[in-house]
């Protein structure tokens, strides 16, 4: 065997036999940089975490008024009248927390009257449907979250007699803590927080007459 192949062998056998450790300060480093590099990862899991909760929180709150807005729309076309809560007609400018249409025989929803109007929860309000003239009892709640407290009203450009009547509708919703709306006016615009979901619509009461 070479000299120098000898004097190499001989040194791994050294190295392998040794039982020197680590000294304190060498452990002491390594898990300095194995605390940080692991905190910054569960930072990133956790901000991922938080992220896809708000998501889905939104995302369910959003399809609860999509479908609530759509059970609303369904039942103003087939009312043949709306009224505040009480029975007065709803006044042009006016703003209400709640509406009862009248519902014929033909409505596939049932008929009679049914009321629908916001309930508080919090600092914020759900959407209930009452099957009654009045908003108490006991009501389906068909989206929560919501951002306005009188969110009934009718049009800004309120049709001639010529015309069926109509019901404007506008439903914000924000699961967000704190979040602020102010709700528009025929002369003013809405302001919302971020991550505000705005839905909006003016009903026409079809069997209405004209």
């Amino acid at each position: 065997m070479r000299p120098w192949a000898n004097r190499r062998a001989r040194a791994l056998r050294r190295r392998l036999a040794g039982e020197r450790g680590y000294a304190l300060t060498e452990l002491v480093t390594v898990m300095a940089i194995l605390t940080v590099v692991v905190g910054g990862l569960g930072d990133i899991f956790v901000s991922a975490s938080h992220s896809e909760i708000d998501m889905n929180r939104r995302f369910q709150s959003q399809q609860e008024a999509l479908i609530g807005l759509d059970k609303l729309r369904r039942e103003v076309h087939c009312a043949s009248a709306v009224t505040q809560i009480g029975g007065s007609a709803l006044a042009s400018g006016g703003y209400y927390t709640g509406v009862t249409l009248t519902l014929p025989s033909s409505c596939i929803t049932g008929s009679g009257s049914a009321t629908w109007c916001v309930v508080a929860n919090g600092s914020k309000f759900d959407l209930y449907r009452y099957a009654s003239a009045s908003c108490s009892g006991t009501g389906q709640r068909w989206a929560s979250s919501v951002m306005n407290a009188h969110p009934f009203s009718l049009p800004c450009s309120v049709p001639s007699s010529a015309y069926l009547t109509m019901l404007h509708v506008d439903l914000p919703v924000n699961v967000t803590s704190g979040a602020t709306y102010t709700a528009p006016t025929c002369s003013t615009s809405a302001t919302a927080s971020s991550k505000t979901y705005r839905l909006t619509d003016d009903m026409v009461l079809r069997n209405t007459s004209r």
